[in-house]
């Protein structure tokens, strides 16, 4: 998994929470074939070859290995007086020349609709279906990469309702959040057993307007999970109790935006996690959410984003106390020619089994645009993991060119 990847899913997580918005997705409207219905249909492709030096995020014995990856995406989009109409499909490939059981396939399928109800409220839905795979020694299998045949596949599927409403002036307004998420592993077991699970969440923010471009919000998030917990073959050593549990989270803060160069959102809360077993103990105490993003000089950008709060353990402990902080920065040296870094950081304490862990990761890059429907990107990253357990610090070095192709 690539390092903007990951970013990309972490800097969208905080702009769902802090704002209240669902996630961006920007659909470009450059390349689309434009039917006579009003129907805009992007289609793209994205061919791309890696060196990868531990496939499998593994302390010992690491897989060096190439790999060749397709991506295809396509858009289709309808813009019907105040409502929007999206479907989305991405879907990519990933072939390992020294590593063929690591190879993996995932899908994407994704409706969105907007839609301005009244000149005081608007509407807006996301419903999404996944098919995708854990990369061996990544998520539940942390450390364990070698004792499997091959990656973890499972299910994602899910919806966000989201209900806004305008007061007076439209310096007040409130939003209303209703979420569902389900996860369910097709393989992996025994360390996948019981691990199926199901989310529901409700979220209600209260925003004002206080200056020019500066508005006030307080939200309240209520969160159930519900596993399956059905684990009576899981490994010897491992308790098995029940990790369902109920997530409250309070939160205030301020969003400020002076120009399209310069916004943010800062949030800080607090999160009382609980879970139905006595045996698991939970989590009170502070959390925070922060989002920036500047533009000092003509050409250069820089987002920061920082998060603290209890999240869900990847395979045994309570919950853990994770600290993130993410810096992208990129520089357009020439109209054509853009160069990127990033960096993430990860400080994680595990509760309830001795684990604590710190997570580096940097990448760099560059982006020659050749023509408006062929991109071309060089990027090298590395991750560096560091674990008071034995077999859970690794380092990965991941370097490759891709060539992005769209319709015209």
């Amino acid at each position: 998994m690539s390092i903007r990847i990951r970013l990309a899913g972490l800097l969208s997580r905080i702009v769902l929470i802090t704002t209240g918005a669902f996630a961006p997705v920007v659909f470009a409207k450059q390349g689309a074939i434009e039917f006579e219905n009003g129907i805009d249909f992007t289609p793209t492709v994205a061919l791309s070859y890696w060196q990868n030096s531990n496939v499998i995020h593994t302390e010992t014995n690491p897989i060096d290995s190439n790999l060749f990856r397709v991506n295809v995406s396509a858009v289709a989009e309808l813009q019907s007086g105040r409502s929007d109409f999206v479907i989305f499909y991405r879907g990519e490939l990933g072939q390992y020349e020294s590593s063929p059981e690591d190879d993996f396939e995932n899908h994407r399928l994704q409706f969105k609709f907007d839609t301005a109800a009244s000149k005081h409220s608007e509407f807006k839905t996301l419903v999404f279906y996944d098919e995708l795979v854990s990369d061996r020694g990544d998520g539940l299998t942390e450390g364990l990469g070698d004792t499997l045949d091959g990656p973890v596949e499972y299910t994602d599927y899910g919806a966000q309702f989201m209900w806004r409403y305008f007061l007076v002036y439209e310096r007040y307004w409130f939003d209303a959040q209703a979420l569902y998420f389900n996860r369910a592993y097709h393989n992996g077991s025994p360390y996948t057993d019981g691990r199926d699970r199901v989310e529901m969440g409700f979220r209600a923010t209260f925003f004002r307007a206080v200056s020019t471009g500066s508005t006030w919000f307080v939200q309240a998030r209520y969160n159930q999970l519900d596993y399956d917990d059905e684990d009576p073959d899981f490994p010897v050593g491992f308790i098995v109790t029940s990790r369902d549990a109920v997530d409250i989270n309070l939160l205030a803060g301020i969003r400020w935006q002076r120009n399209v160069l310069t916004y943010g959102s800062i949030g800080v809360g607090y999160q009382n996690k609980t879970y139905d077993s006595p045996e698991r103990q939970g989590f009170k105490g502070l959390t925070w959410e922060l989002e920036a993003f500047y533009s000092p000089i003509e050409r250069v950008e820089i987002q920061l984003n920082s998060t603290r709060a209890a999240v869900e353990p990847p395979l045994v402990g309570d919950y853990v106390k994770q600290v993130t902080h993410a810096l992208v920065a990129s520089y357009k040296f020439r109209e054509r020619i853009e160069f990127f870094a990033d960096f993430e950081y990860f400080d994680e304490q595990f509760i309830g089994f001795d684990r604590k862990e710190d997570t580096s990761l940097y990448g760099v890059g560059i982006e020659y645009e050749w023509r408006s429907n062929i991109k071309f990107r060089l990027r090298a990253q590395r991750e560096d993991k560091h674990s008071n357990l034995e077999g859970f610090t690794y380092d990965q070095n991941i370097i490759g060119l891709q060539v992005e192709l769209g319709l015209k």
